[in-house]
Order: structure tokens, then sequence, then C-alpha cells
């Protein structure tokens, strides 16, 4: 008989990657608190790599990850300066964050900038307001004659920016606009053309602004009043595309491909529209770290169909959150990102196992009872899976807020548990909202545009109605902000549950994403 601590140990090593990932993050934050130069973390990284691959064990390859995530965090530093001074400079505006009457809050990269008599190369990420006349879209290169303002670590504001990648701020005026160039950007030629089909239909204000968050992620429209509805609500999380409405759409692209399967070599040719489409969704609504984190797992999901292979989901998950963190270090310290990937961890170690159990019930009775009584049989076997759609979607809910709880505290300060009762009611309706949505984006047929118009109205607005009557209704929502140590020791009580769960469940097969 296996003991429990053969239990956990046969667990990891069929899931290396959730090691690996553990190391990448311990990389990040080692070279955020030495401060370590590139030639050395590079250097360290290639001593590292040569061993592993001399002596292949397990030490070595977790030094490897560890000095990769080190270098990973130390090469985006080095590529990033900041003007000090009044100066010309060269910016590529990004996603659009705000927007109000008189102006347009983008992030924008710095691409180069004047120090003297010489232009030097910048990879800087900045908050720029533009006025409202100007008309900057997403893309677009300006030419601008202006001062940036560094966000300094002295505030928690400040600080939490930093951590972002975002140096700083600025704001400019139509004179201090020299040049403008716009440049082909598949992501907002996506988006403006998705915005102009769901401008065709008959929404009031406060519907459309939701829709429009939800579907293709543009989220500047947002009332503050509405934020905050919604905040106290806890469902702040749905007016941001993430991972959830990705899977969204994954279900709507590959019930729309459904008929490719009949056709000649139809299964190659739904696997790569699916990944096209998946992806270009995913530049739609500007390739935030959690529609990354979702995208990627879902196209290694979406190839594993063609392949007819099985795939683990934490090890999947770890794997994704890994080359993620590798590619930009600084993702560690986005609250989305880590939000993003603690509720999907639980989802995967929490939830999905007590909805298996919840469900398990007698098959061969279940049967037999279907055989004697086929109208019967069929109207409880609909009601048994609609009852267990709820279910599955309040365990979901449950673990997920239980996961983000913490995190959320010590970050926003203010707790919400009316999540914990209406999420999974949000959830539903933003499901339909999103997917009607979608589906209005891909084929906006006017003749089922009163439809269209009905369904987003009235799922968009319950949403509403419900986050107002919670924020309106204060009893589940109050302030605590837990301080990091308390933070630790909370995810440190749950890893360990999780450890317990896995020494006493027996190995579990391997299941789809």
């Amino acid at each position: 008989m296996i003991n429990p601590r053969e239990k956990i140990l046969q667990r990891l090593r069929m899931m290396p990657m959730v090691v690996a990932m553990p190391s990448v993050a311990a990389g990040i934050v080692l070279a955020d608190w030495l401060r370590v130069p590139l030639w050395c973390a590079a250097l360290l990284f290639t001593l590292s790599m040569v061993a592993a691959w001399r002596w292949r064990n397990t030490p070595l390859t977790v030094a490897l990850m560890l000095l990769a995530g080190a270098t990973s965090l130390s090469l985006r530093r080095s590529t990033e300066s900041l003007p000090t001074h009044h100066t010309t400079m060269e910016l590529r505006l990004e996603r659009l964050t705000h927007e109000d009457d008189s102006f347009r809050t983008h992030l924008a990269q710095i691409v180069a900038y004047a120090d003297g008599e010489q232009m030097r190369r910048s990879n800087s990420t900045i908050r720029l307001s533009t006025p409202l006349s100007a008309a900057c879209s997403e893309g677009e290169h300006l030419v601008v004659n202006c001062s940036v303002q560094p966000f300094t670590s002295a505030t928690s504001y400040g600080d939490y920016l930093q951590s972002k990648g975002i140096a700083g701020t600025a704001k400019i005026c139509n004179e201090d606009i020299l040049l403008r160039k716009q440049y082909f950007s598949l992501g907002a030629w996506l988006q403006t053309h998705a915005l102009h089909r769901i401008s065709k239909l008959n929404l009031s204000p406060s519907t459309r602004s939701i829709a429009t968050a939800i579907s293709v992620g543009q989220r500047s429209h947002i009332p503050t009043t509405q934020r905050r509805h919604y905040t106290l609500s806890g469902g702040a999380h749905l007016l941001a595309v993430s991972g959830l409405h990705v899977g969204f759409v994954f279900m709507l692209i590959n019930f729309i491909l459904l008929p490719l399967a009949a056709l000649p070599h139809g299964t190659l040719w739904r696997t790569l529209l699916g990944l096209a489409m998946i992806w270009c969704y995913a530049a739609m609504t500007a390739l935030s770290p959690s529609v990354m984190r979702a995208t990627i797992m879902l196209s290694i999901l979406q190839l594993s169909f063609f392949f007819s292979s099985r795939s683990r989901t934490l090890n999947t998950l770890c794997a994704t959150t890994s080359l993620m963190l590798l590619w930009d270090g600084r993702m560690l310290y986005d609250v989305g990102f880590l939000l993003s990937v603690l509720a999907v961890i639980a989802i995967v170690e929490w939830a999905s196992p007590l909805y298996h159990i919840l469900r398990r019930d007698n098959d061969i009775s279940t049967l037999r009872y279907q055989i004697q009584h086929p109208f019967k049989g069929s109207v409880r076997r609909i009601a048994r899976n609609i009852l267990g759609w709820i279910a599955g979607s309040v365990i979901v809910c449950f673990v997920a807020n239980i996961a983000t709880l913490p995190l959320a505290s010590l970050y926003f300060g203010e707790l919400s548990l009316w999540g914990f009762c209406v999420g999974w009611v949000m959830v539903a309706l933003c499901s339909v909202a999103t997917t009607v949505m979608l589906t209005w984006i891909l084929m906006p047929i006017p003749l089922f545009a009163p439809a269209v118009e009905w369904t987003v109205e009235s799922s968009v607005g319950a949403m509403n109605g419900i986050a107002e009557w919670c924020a309106n209704h204060s009893l589940m929502s109050f302030t605590l902000r837990l301080d990091q140590s308390s933070c630790m020791l909370i995810y440190a009580a749950l890893l360990l549950l999780t450890l317990a769960l896995w020494s006493i469940t027996p190995t579990r097969r391997d299941k789809n994403l």
C-alpha cells in the first residue's frame, strides 16, 4: 500500500511543471529583492543550464528554473529607460484604459526619446492622457513634446504600478503632438470592427457599456458608479475579459466549426481555424495576462483534440504560467494575473473533485430506470443535468472566492461575500450575454437584431440589477486589509490542505483541460 508521502511524490512526478512554476516565481522575487544585474543572472543561468544538462537531476533543474525567472526580470529591466526632463519622444499607444468628457488615457510605450543630441531607445510603459479632440487610437504612433512624471515606491499605489511595469504618467495637449503615424494592428482593427457591429444594436447606455466590456474588453465607458456596484457585489472580475470569457469563445467556436469534422481533413481545418479564431479574439481584447494564459491553455486543448491526446490540467496551467513569467517576469506582480491563476488552481484541485463526488451515483440503476420508464427517465435525466449544472456553478464560484479572498484583501482592502451567494447567477447571465454578443459580432444578421437586443438587455439588465441591489445592502461587504505575512500564512495553510487531500485520495486519471 502506498503511503501518503509517496502519493504526493507520485503526483509531483506526473506533473513536473507544478515544481517548475514556483521555482520561476521564486527567481523573479529573488531578482527583484537583490536587484541582480543582467550579466550576472545570464551567466548563472548559462552555468546552471550546462550543469542540469550534464547531470540531469532535480535540484539542478529547480535551480535552472529559478535563475531563468531571475534572468527574465533582469532582462526586462535592462531595456527600460525613462526620460526625466521635457523632451521629444516617440510613443506607441496601446490599450485604452479610461475615457471621460475631456481626455482619454492610454497605456503607451516609449519607443525612443531625445537625450541631448542623440536618441535613446526605450521600452518603458507609461500612462498617457490625450485630449478627446485629438481622437488618438490604439496602435497609433505619436511624436510629442512632453515630460514624464515617474511613479515612485514612496506610495503603495506608485509601488503597485511600478511592479506592473508602468513607470510613470504624462499628459499632452493638441499642440504637443508633432507627428502622427498609424500602423496596422490586427487587434485594434478587429476591435474597431467589433465595436462598429455592436453600435448597430439598439441598447441602452448602461447595457451597452457592460456588453462591450464583456465581449471585446472595452471598459473605458463604464461609469464609476456602475464599477463600484460590481465591486461590492463580488462581480468585478466579470467586467474584465479573462479566462472565463475566452472559455465561452472556445466553446462557441468549436460549436460553429463542428460541421467541418464531416469533411475530408475536416478535423485538421477545424483545429487550425479554431486556433486562429481564438488568438484573433485574444488580440482583439489587448492580450491581458489572464487572456494570454487562458488562450495558451485552450490552444493546447484544441491541439489535444486533433492528436487525440490527454493532458493534466494543473500541469498545463503551471506550464502556461511559467512560459508567461519567463516572457515577462513583471506579470508576477500583476494582481489580475495572480487572481486568475489562483482561481483556476482552486477550480481544478477543489471544485472538480467535489463536483464528481456529488454527481456520483449508481449508473446501472439509472440506466435500468431509463429503460423501464423512457419518458420519466428522459425528464429525470434533463432535470438531473440542470441541477448538476447549477451545483457545479455554485461549487466553482465558492472555491474561486475562497482562493482569491486573501489576495483581494491584501491589494484592495475590500471584501464582498456576495460572490458566494449570487456569483453563479452572475456568471450564468454573463455567459448568455457574452455568447449572444459574440455570435452577433461574427454574424451580424439584421433579421436577428431584435432577438439579440432583447436577450442582451434582459441578461445584462439582470446583472446590473443584482449588482446594484448587493451594493445597496452592505451586510456582506466590509473593509479588511490583510498584511503580507497573514496572506502568505493563509495560502500556506491552503497548500497544506491540498497536499493532505492528495495524500488520502487515489491518483486520478489524466483529464482534459
